[in-house]
């Protein structure tokens, strides 16, 4: 099953948003999403975006750095490239030290496809999710640092699973969604109340020089939402008004 939307960049956004030097290209607005494991309300939602939809700084998502008591770290055998990576800047942060990627995370290179790099987040109290959205960004066609799978886990349970690309390593944001900025969303339901949760993110491509995944900001809600019938929210076509910006990327 899949639901197919769009989203066009608007003006006069109000979040505060991550400010980036480097511009992109992103044309059309399709998205694709895919049914999910238990938890998903209806299958997550993947939208193509442009860089100022990336929001930062959002202290009401419960994964927020300044929520007390929140902890993060990664779990063994994960880790970031050297250049000066936070943990925190993917939970609202502005920690790390490398220039304008200051706010993302960006997983080690030269690893195999289908790595498995993962993030544990113990929260301050034990909570019950109803909702998550996930911000990545790869490096274009090319599809560097992009990830081909994400998989959220709540209390050890496997709760989300969405398949972003598929599994030969040749497909980027770009190719799939129409930009190389993306956004996955998902409402949750029947969730454990937990204070344990831990992010997979599933490297697309082989190893490399610059094959680890990048994610810009992970943020989630307790708060019940109505979710919209499915006939609402589906399109079934592809499509969209080309939207171009260049971008400089090193």
């Amino acid at each position: 099953m899949f639901w197919i939307t769009t989203q066009r960049d608007g003006t006069g956004n109000q979040r505060q948003c991550k400010l980036r030097h480097r511009l992109g290209l992103w044309c059309g607005a399709t998205m694709a999403g895919f049914m999910l494991a238990a938890g998903s309300a209806h299958g997550a939602l993947i939208t193509p975006i442009s860089a100022s939809n990336v929001p930062v700084f959002n202290t009401a998502s419960v994964f927020n750095y300044s929520q007390p008591g929140n902890v993060y770290r990664l779990q063994a055998g994960t880790s970031f490239i050297p250049q000066g990576f936070d943990v925190r800047d993917l939970f609202g942060g502005s920690f790390g030290t490398f220039g304008w990627e200051q706010n993302d995370v960006i997983f080690n290179n030269g690893l195999p496809a289908a790595t498995v790099n993962a993030v544990t987040a113990t929260l301050g109290s034990p909570t019950s999710l109803t909702s998550f959205n996930l911000y990545l960004e790869d490096d274009g066609t090319n599809g560097n640092r992009s990830a081909s799978e994400f998989q959220l886990f709540a209390g050890g349970q496997l709760v989300d699973d969405v398949q972003i690309l598929d599994t030969y390593g040749d497909q980027s944001y770009t190719s799939v969604y129409g930009s190389n900025y993306i956004e996955i969303s998902d409402t949750l339901s029947g969730l454990p109340d937990t204070s344990s949760y831990t992010m997979e993110f599933i490297q697309n491509q082989q190893e490399s020089g610059t094959s680890g995944v990048r994610a810009l900001e992970f943020e989630a809600s307790n708060t019940p939402t109505s979710v919209p019938e499915p006939t609402a929210i589906s399109v079934l076509a592809f499509g969209g008004i080309p939207l171009c910006a260049r971008r400089k990327r090193t």
